[in-house]
């Protein structure tokens, strides 16, 4: 691309420092991804081998394998990868995670077609310790069961004491995860980049460094990394005095675009499936694609299957944005969730419970002292409950300065919308009639409203600028009272 310059084989800290980087330029972005594997953290550490390393390997046409019979340690994707690609290398892998299957973080789809190609999964078990003998290598292990659910939303795995037990391999992996490496970042901005893990909205570490991608969300997808890029080249470009990033031409494209409610397609209809290569043949090649492309009539016709609905089709629920503002989890009978991660597209339903799955507790934290909260919706008539558009938004406040903010709109998505642009203009400024209004401004410049209901795209406007003015002590309504 034009105007980019490319910096090859210059390894930050080691080529050249961070600081120079911090003074030289105007703002400085880490988008260093997750690159550093995550240990085992067992005795014998020494003697594992690199999941990725095997993968990176791969990729490069270096097929070694490091053995016939080789264990896999690790229930997510990597560790799904490095086993099906061991097995289309000829080596016979077996999994080891210490959860059960549902637990897995591992892709459902991935899961499936491990198991199609003969891959063993030894579920409830925990690698303990790895010994070698002669050119073997030991691998200890002990039994788990799942016990009361843990921080991470899923049911905690617990040893079994007296269940340890023995297998030979010729070699054993780590495939536990990535994490990212944040040896390069200041000292004194480690702790803002821990926050950051939980707040991806802000993209802002402190001064004029930013980051973004899986190096602040953990391994995620490529849309979320485009999302993180383009979200921080919006705040670096505000930092630097400008209005964010905007593409005028599409973004005005896109508003004249009349889009309507398809409704060629209201009937069911089943899917296109790519051609896929049964299990005997796809096991035998690392080199040829699992699954095909789809004919331009299928994908036509895929996409047609699609209602188009936007936000005609729109989740109502008055609750739920004010569960996402208070931060408030949701138990079920199977893990405990955010409320922003519970409320979702999800086919026919607009939460993520499975069929055999309810809500036992909502657990709303005690707000800090320093926040403010308020909900206001909009409704054509009080007897009709359903919202126009309604607002929630909680704001954590010190010396009239806000540390922290959460504002969630619903009836204009197919699910609560958290309105991060707003949330990120406000970040250490104080609330008044002109900062309200403009960051109400912001959710603006991102809607893409259809034929009939540009109008909502007003309301919302006005009740992000009213529950910001409730949060605030200058708020001159709050004040009469």
């Amino acid at each position: 691309m034009g105007g980019i310059k490319f910096e090859l084989n210059t390894e930050v800290d080691k080529y050249i420092k961070i600081q120079e980087l911090i003074d030289g330029y105007d703002a400085v972005f880490l988008a260093c991804g997750t690159m550093k594997e995550r240990p085992a953290g067992i005795k014998g550490e020494e003697l594992l081998l690199s999941g990725v390393k095997l993968l990176r390997n791969s990729n490069q046409q270096d097929f070694k394998i490091p053995g016939a019979k080789v264990a896999v340690l690790g229930g997510g994707n990597v560790a799904l990868d490095v086993a099906r690609t061991l097995r289309r290398l000829g080596a016979e892998p077996l999994i080891v995670y210490r959860r059960s299957r549902e637990e897995m973080p591992a892709m459902k789809e991935e899961v499936d077609k491990a198991e199609q190609e003969g891959i063993q999964i030894k579920f409830l078990t925990l690698q303990v310790e790895a010994s070698k003998k002669d050119e073997k290598i030991l691998l200890q292990c002990i039994r788990m069961r799942l016990g009361p659910i843990d921080e991470t939303g899923r049911p905690r795995p617990i040893p079994i004491q007296g269940s340890e037990f023995t297998n030979e391999f010729d070699a054993v992996i780590k495939a536990i995860g990535e994490e990212p490496d944040t040896s390069i970042v200041p000292d004194r901005f480690l702790k803002q980049l821990t926050r950051l893990k939980t707040d991806t909205s802000r993209h802002v570490l402190g001064g004029n460094i930013f980051a973004g991608g899986d190096f602040v969300t953990g391994p995620s997808t490529v849309g979320t990394a485009i999302s993180g890029g383009r979200a921080g080249a919006d705040s670096i470009d505000q930092y630097l005095g400008g209005k964010g990033i905007q593409d005028a031409e599409i973004e005005e494209q896109a508003k004249n675009i009349a889009r309507k409610f398809n409704t060629s397609f209201l009937k069911k209809t089943s899917r296109a499936n790519a051609p896929e290569l049964p299990v005997s043949e796809r096991i035998k090649s690392i080199t040829v694609e699992d699954t095909g492309s789809l004919e331009l009539s299928a994908v036509e016709s895929e996409a047609n299957r699609c209602l188009d609905c936007s936000c005609v089709a729109v989740n109502s629920s008055d609750l739920a944005p004010a569960l996402i503002a208070m931060e408030a989890k949701i138990k079920t009978t199977k893990r405990v969730v955010s409320a922003g991660e519970f409320f979702a597209v999800n086919g026919n339903n607009t939460t993520i419970l499975k069929d055999d799955e309810i809500v036992t507790e909502i657990q709303v934290p005690l707000p800090n002292v320093h926040t403010k909260s308020k909900f206001i919706k909009f409704a054509i008539r009080k007897s009709i409950d359903f919202p126009v558009v309604n607002c929630a938004a909680a704001i954590e406040a010190e010396h009239g300065t806000v540390k922290k903010a959460r504002i969630c709109l619903n009836s204009v998505y197919g699910k609560p919308y958290r309105v991060d642009s707003a949330e990120q203009y406000l970040s250490d400024k104080t609330i008044d009639e002109s900062t309200a209004e403009r960051a109400a401004d912001t959710i603006v410049e991102n809607t893409c409203p259809l034929a009939d209901n540009s109008y909502k795209i007003q309301i919302a406007r006005t009740l992000v600028k009213r529950v910001l003015l409730a949060c605030s002590s200058s708020d001159p309504v709050e004040k009469n009272r």
